[in-house]
């Protein structure tokens, strides 16, 4: 059975027969049916695709051109789940779930006006025709098919209102001129050559934009090692940043699980289930040369390289429980770190400048029959394991610590329902959310600070690793297999001497 993200989560607190099995729904538009459309492979899914359905489906909608992503709101500032089609973008507004304002168009038509006729467009002529309509908001007039097609098509809440009166605009598809309107939400264009109801069609107003998003947002490039199950078995795999080019580094009856990365990008630690029990191994970036640096009875895992390459970071269960210990990069001279707490400490990353490891503990908070039930807060230590204290503090799960090279800690918290990724400054201060409904885990940065990899579950038992710029305004997804994939690291970009 695929763990959510909060299952994720706890079992990485070493204590995973003793943790309450927590089943998440998935959030957003994802949940219920789905369509894929074999015209542009994209996937419409759960409330999407029911007001796909209800109203006017491709005629008015068009197909789907992109995947749900999440992307900030120019006039509100809020991040949404959205969806684009090609003459609409679906904005999944969690806060009126249920009702009909769940599923909003965004204001295409509104962005297309302004950017192409900023001072608005010339030659306009109100229809003035039997049965037209002035719409005092706006002071514009709408009549003839155009007031026939509004009417029949959902009106104010699918078209919004008419923010131009009639003019003649040259279409960017097909270079000829039509008669067209604007209304908040679309564009009208008259095609006379056409049978009602054809005459009427709107623009491709969400392929303007998308093709705009996409020309003005830079992808992220390099690769991401990451762990999977999609041959039979945990092993280590490598893909490139836009999820392509995927190949397998480890290939052991035993589970391979938690890539780290060299600062110099040329070995990846992880940690390996041979011989029964959880080892830390290394290997060359390749997959070659595969060994372990940890023996003993003990379970060792989650090593993290040092900035300098000098030294690796990891649990471990030596001392009875989880603890943080660091060692010399080819296994020697291993030193605890970490105190300790009843549930384990967890998770070790550095600071960039190698002094302090931020971390997971957990405290035994309770206990049901058959389960333990742990409180979560990351810490910080100095490496020579002084000056100990906590970075949060809070009832619930604030775990799976990234550190960022510009200073930023990424987390997984649970404070506002679901688990979500937030980032705060090295000292605990300015926590904000960056990925809202995403139910994700194990965020990871890249070595520039500008994108955070990280997994999440848009359909139950699906975990995928997906990438986002760093204020979580543009999400890509990077694998869709009906194994799990996990636990994403990037490929450093080594730092000048």
């Amino acid at each position: 059975m695929a763990m959510s993200a909060r299952q994720w989560l706890v079992t990485s607190t070493l204590v995973l027969s003793a943790l309450p099995m927590l089943v998440l729904s998935s959030t957003g538009s994802a949940q219920g049916n789905s369509r894929t459309f074999s015209e542009t492979g994209k996937t419409v899914r759960g409330v999407f695709l029911e007001y796909w359905s209800a109203h006017g489906g491709l005629p008015q909608q068009g197909y789907p051109i992109s995947e749900e992503i999440q992307e900030k709101n120019e006039t509100d500032g809020k991040v949404y789940t959205v969806q684009y089609f090609e003459r609409a973008v679906f904005e999944w507004h969690h806060e009126n779930a249920g009702t009909p304002n769940e599923v909003l168009l965004s204001l295409l038509g509104n962005f297309r006006y302004i950017q192409k006729y900023p001072n608005g467009a010339p030659n306009q002529q109100p229809n003035n025709g039997q049965g037209s309509r002035i719409f005092p908001e706006t002071g514009k007039r709408l009549g003839g098919p155009f007031l026939e097609y509004w009417l029949s098509k959902g009106g104010l809440a699918q078209q919004g209102l008419p923010i131009s009166d009639e003019f003649s605009e040259v279409s960017d598809l097909d270079g000829k001129p039509y008669k067209v309107q604007y209304f908040e939400r679309a564009v009208f264009e008259y095609h006379p050559e056409n049978h009602p109801p054809y005459d009427i069609l709107l623009s491709q107003l969400g392929t303007y934009r998308y093709r705009a998003k996409v020309a003005s947002t830079q992808k992220p490039v390099g690769r991401l090692a990451f762990a999977s199950k999609r041959d039979g078995n945990w092993d280590i795999y490598l893909m490139d940043a836009d999820g392509s080019n995927v190949r397998r580094l480890t290939n052991d009856a035993a589970h391979d699980r938690y890539p780290a990365w060299s600062p110099d990008g040329k070995q990846i630690a992880f940690y390996s289930e041979r011989g029964g029990n959880a080892k830390i191994y290394v290997m060359n970036a390749d997959g070659s040369n595969q060994h372990p640096l940890t023996t003993g009875s003990t379970r060792d895992r989650e090593p993290a390289w040092s900035p300098d390459g000098k030294y690796i970071a990891y649990s471990s269960q030596r001392g009875g429980e989880g603890l943080i210990y660091v060692m010399n990069a080819d296994g020697s001279n291993v030193r605890q770190v970490s105190g300790g707490s009843s549930g384990g400490d967890a998770i070790p990353t550095w600071s960039p400048s190698g002094k302090q490891i931020a971390f997971m503990s957990s405290v035994v908070v309770g206990q049901t029959p058959g389960n333990t039930l742990l409180n979560e807060d990351i810490h910080i230590v100095d490496v020579d394991g002084t000056n100990l204290r906590k970075l949060t503090e809070r009832p619930g799960v604030d775990g799976l610590p990234a550190w960022s090279r510009d200073n930023h800690i990424a987390f997984v918290s649970d404070r506002d329902g679901s688990p979500e990724i937030y980032v705060m400054d090295s000292d605990g201060s300015n926590v904000r959310r960056i990925a809202p409904g995403q139910d994700a885990a194990h965020p990871a940065w890249s070595s520039d600070s500008k994108y955070i990899a990280f997994v999440t579950e848009l359909t139950r038992n699906n975990p995928d690793v997906m990438v986002m710029t760093a204020d979580g305004s543009n999400i890509w997804r990077l694998t869709d297999n009906r194994a799990e994939d996990w636990l994403p690291a990037w490929l450093p970009i080594p730092t000048a001497p």
